[in-house]
């Protein structure tokens, strides 16, 4: 089993509702392969404005 936790830090630039964050192979999230997506657990979406920095860490186990 191989298990990585990795933090990232978003600089918010605007106003807005975050509601989960997700994982794909290109940098610019639109294009490449999805990895993974999910919601934000309890207590659901984040109201961000700018200034703000969101910390989303995610963690993955592998199996073989």
């Amino acid at each position: 089993v191989v298990t990585n936790s990795t933090a990232v830090a978003f600089s918010i630039n605007a106003t807005q509702t975050v509601g989960g964050a997700f994982l794909c192979s290109a940098a610019s999230g639109t294009s490449g392969t999805l990895f993974s997506a999910a919601d934000f657990s309890s207590p659901g979406d984040r109201n961000v404005v700018s200034g703000d920095t969101l910390n989303v860490t995610y963690t993955m186990s592998l199996a073989g």
